[in-house]
């Protein structure tokens, strides 16, 4: 770009269309909410996923945890079994 100045003043334009304009040409033609309701439905199922992978890794874990730590013994086994 600094070698050549053409160049530099094509890119300038397209920066401060895309900088400045592009957004608010989205946002009048309703494009731009079409966007974001797609990005937050994907975000929603990647965030339902992890969710639900997390919550069984704990459940999981509680009941290991249960199990590992039950100390019930049958009440009709003889006293010192």
């Amino acid at each position: 770009m600094w070698t050549n100045p053409k160049v530099l003043l094509s890119y300038l334009p397209l920066l401060m269309f895309l900088g400045l304009g592009l957004r608010p040409l989205l946002e009048a033609t309703g494009l731009y909410h079409l966007f974001q309701a797609i990005l937050l439905k994907r975000d929603d199922a990647a965030w339902e996923k992890i969710n639900k992978t997390h919550r069984q890794k704990v459940n999981q874990k509680e009941r290991s945890n249960s199990l590992k730590q039950r100390r019930v013994k049958d009440p009709r086994l003889p006293k010192n079994w």
